[in-house]
């Protein structure tokens, strides 16, 4: 019968040490939750002028137009019918000046001029256009 007692004595000790590894456990979950807390941070800077609004009418910046593709910006053009004859190389950044100038003089009825300086492209000319683009 001894071997009863001292198999019932180990069964005994095994619980207890389950039972302390299971407060331990609960323990280490609750400082892990302390310290895994998402800390307050500092409010980022909005990325509003740099994030591709999802239309070019919604563009508040040049530095939101030039998010768009060519062919995005060559399709917003061609749908406002903006003259674009003039331009003898077409590249990106022409068709940025050009979609700008337009997206300005549209929305703005001061008729402020573009951000873009010199618009040596010729992309200022109106004539052929709409007649949303008066310098």
């Amino acid at each position: 019968m001894p071997r009863k007692s001292s198999e019932s004595k180990r069964l005994s000790d095994l619980e207890d040490a389950f039972t302390e590894i299971q407060e331990d456990v609960a323990e280490i979950k609750k400082i892990l939750k302390k310290s895994t807390k998402p800390k307050p941070s500092k409010p980022k800077p909005s990325k509003s002028k740099s994030s591709k609004p999802a239309k070019i009418e919604k563009c508040e910046d040049v530095s939101q137009v030039e998010k768009f593709t060519v062919s995005e910006l060559k399709e917003y053009i061609k749908k406002k019918k903006i003259d674009v004859k003039k331009i003898s190389e077409k590249h990106k950044e022409d068709f940025v000046k050009i979609v700008w100038k337009h997206l300005k003089n549209s929305g703005d009825s001061s008729g402020s001029e573009s951000e873009s300086g010199s618009d040596s492209s010729g992309s200022d000319s109106d004539s052929g256009s709409s007649g949303s683009e008066s310098d």
